[in-house]
């Protein structure tokens, strides 16, 4: 089995590594152009950073598939809402807590009438 260990996007370019997940083993390095249709495979990693200076990519910032490149991530959407429905929750036990407390507090005012 074949997989993108580490990759990177800049413009029409998708490069990064390529590792067999079963055995480990280290298969080499990719660019794909997607305006082109073009694929470059290699296993020199000078090849592979040569190609990349030809194509105009001076830095790389090869990172693990899951990561979403646009800088949106999953938890910047999570974290928020989780924040928000937790000071909510917060409000309303205090609220309630509140509540109790003035109807105790009446309660008690009856009881002695």
């Amino acid at each position: 089995m074949h997989d993108i260990e580490n990759l990177d996007v800049q413009g029409d370019l998708v490069f990064g590594t390529r590792r067999d997940w079963i055995s480990e083993e280290f298969l080499g390095y990719f660019i794909l152009d997607t305006q082109l249709q073009v694929a470059w495979v290699t296993s020199d990693g000078e090849e592979w950073s040569q190609q990349l200076r030809e194509l105009g990519v001076t830095q790389t910032n090869l990172r693990w598939p899951g990561v979403n490149f646009n800088g949106f991530s999953i938890w910047s959407v999570i974290t928020p809402i989780v924040i928000i429905l937790c000071m909510i929750v917060a409000l309303l036990w205090f609220i309630m807590q509140f509540a109790k407390h003035e109807r105790q507090i009446r309660q008690d005012h009856l009881d002695r009438l």
